[in-house]
């Protein structure tokens, strides 16, 4: 055009110069300032795209390391649990094993003759008559030894025949007489015994009041049946009373053919014949004399009739309660009165069979002859242990609740997730979720650690639940020591997930990132080079300044 200025070759060479050096001049500004060699695809798209994917991969890590972190919480708070468990556990067990000492530590059954004895004839038995004794261990175990009378007999010589005969079958029976003279029987710790079966030298049971006249002279009237207790015209007998060391009172298997149900009629059982209204089922305390009878006629009672009669009887209300196993097929008697020194059950005419119920021991030699009322006196010590038993039995059924709260309340639990209530966890290792580890949960409630609730009425029970805190304890040390390995691997994990994000990361920076060094030296050339541009423009121009002075 007209008007455009006309530049020499060599000024338009430098000029073209400057501006290449400007151009370098503010790409390296840039990247001194952005920190980044590639800063977009048109820098260097294969550069660009595979930083990109680094950094991608590396942000995803990252999402699941917080999701890794997490999971250790859930863990560690599972873990938390675990040990209060345990804690709470071992308390139950103290608890049953105090209960077990009260049991098997506390004082054996005994009674106290009140007539004193010594070197003189006992009177009221002929030669060769026989009684038996039989002791019962806290595991329900009986020892049946018989006692031999002989002419002469004295309560020095009674006493050594019936520490013989026990010391050679474990000693649970200890005779002896104070220093009144007075007659002591005792059974070992957690023991009980029956005196009964007294026989004349013929075989034949001996009267009723020859009988009561013996164990009347040895001052031990107050533990054996009255005469009152035995049915007119029946075989005259003695039967003795029942001492237990425990609270409940079992009867046998209710049938002879296999186990009875709750809905088994009473009629059917073994040994029974309810033929009339007069056919009744009593229970007395402490010596009374029954005063009600729960009819077993009318209505063809049943077996869980008959428990649910004896739970609503008012007399019976406070004092025990009675409950039917159906597995084993036994009827029991819960005293939870402990101020109870005796029970006697009771039943009203001969036919309905006189051992049927089997309660303690029964009679020694089978017979069934008659009806009888059979009497089960309670240790003295009976009443304190009881009372220690309930007090325990409470506690232990409290740290029950107490492991159901902190379970299924949600205390054990993490945002949401409680290992300890059936709660499984997943933690994600990689972004494809195709590592992972899975953490079961459990179930540790009372009912999934298998603790039932406490039964301290026998040795048996609660050595039942002994067995119960054993292995409520292995499982949650079993289950403590798999967190303990999840909780390992997924640590693990972690620290290896964070050097990949670390390896990632630096990765993306090499393809990226600009070296500082390098751009700072490459500024500093071309601004080297773009001072010296400006020079050798303004040399090319001296020429045209030459001109300029001509005009001068």
């Amino acid at each position: 055009m007209a008007n455009d200025v006309v530049l020499s070759a060599a000024l338009r060479s430098n000029l073209l110069s400057l501006q290449s050096t400007q151009k370098g001049i503010d790409s390296a500004q840039f990247k001194l300032s952005t920190g980044k060699k590639v800063n977009s695809a048109l820098d260097n798209p294969q550069s660009f795209f595979a930083s990109q994917a680094l950094t991608n991969r590396a942000a995803d890590l990252t999402k699941l390391l917080d999701g890794i972190g997490q999971s250790i919480q859930v863990i560690k708070a599972a873990d938390n649990g675990v040990t209060a468990l345990t804690s709470l556990v071992n308390s139950a067990q103290a608890i049953a094993t105090s209960a077990q000492d009260a049991v098997t530590n506390g004082s054996g059954a005994k009674i106290v003759g009140t007539t004193a004895l010594g070197s003189a004839a006992l009177a009221g038995f002929t030669n060769n008559d026989t009684f038996d004794i039989t002791a019962i261990d806290a595991n329900g175990n009986k020892n049946r030894q018989t006692i031999t009378l002989n002419t002469g007999e004295t309560g020095n010589s009674l006493v050594a025949k019936i520490n013989a005969a026990f010391s050679a079958s474990s000693g649970q029976i200890t005779a002896s007489l104070d220093s009144s003279g007075f007659l002591n029987i005792s059974a070992a710790s957690g023991s009980s015994f029956r005196i009964d079966n007294f026989k004349a030298a013929a075989g034949t049971m001996t009267a009723q009041a020859t009988a009561s006249t013996f164990v009347g002279n040895l001052g031990l009237a107050n533990y054996f049946r009255s005469s009152g207790e035995e049915n007119a015209g029946a075989a005259t007998q003695f039967q003795g009373a029942t001492i237990l060391a425990g609270s409940t009172i079992t009867s046998g298997v209710l049938t002879s053919g296999g186990i009875a149900t709750g809905a088994t009629k009473i009629s059917a059982l073994n040994g029974f014949n309810i033929t009339a209204a007069t056919n009744t089922f009593s229970i007395a305390f402490d010596n009374a004399a029954p005063t009600t009878g729960i009819d077993l006629f009318t209505g063809n009672m049943t077996i869980q009739g008959l428990v649910d009669k004896i739970n609503t009887t008012a007399a019976y209300t406070g004092k025990l309660t009675a409950s039917f196993d159906s597995t084993t097929g036994k009827l029991s008697l819960n005293i939870t009165d402990a101020t109870i020194k005796s029970v006697s059950i009771g039943q009203g005419n001969t036919t309905i069979g006189a051992q049927a119920w089997g309660f303690g021991t029964g009679r020694a030699d089978g017979s069934t002859a008659d009806n009888v009322t059979e009497t089960f006196a309670v240790p003295s010590t009976a009443a304190v242990t009881n009372a220690t038993l309930s007090s325990l039995q409470t506690q232990y059924n409290n740290i029950r609740t107490q492991i159901d709260q902190l379970v299924t309340n949600g205390d054990t639990s993490y945002r949401g997730t409680n290992l300890l209530n059936g709660n499984s966890l997943v933690t994600n290792f990689n972004e494809l979720r195709t590592s992972k580890l899975t953490t079961s949960g459990v179930t540790f409630n009372a009912s999934g650690l298998g603790l039932a609730a406490a039964n301290f009425s026998t040795a048996t029970s609660i050595s039942a639940n002994l067995t119960q805190i054993t292995g409520a304890l292995t499982s949650l040390r079993n289950f403590g020591s798999a967190l303990a390995g999840d909780l390992s691997t997924i640590q693990t994990r972690q620290d290896f997930t964070s050097s990949v994000i670390n390896t990632l990361t630096t990765g993306s920076d090499l393809l990226v990132n600009a070296d500082q060094n390098e751009e700072g030296a490459k500024l500093l050339a071309l601004q080297t080079r773009q001072s010296l541009g400006v020079t050798a423009l303004s040399l090319a121009s001296q020429s045209q300044q030459s001109i300029l002075r001509l005009f001068g």
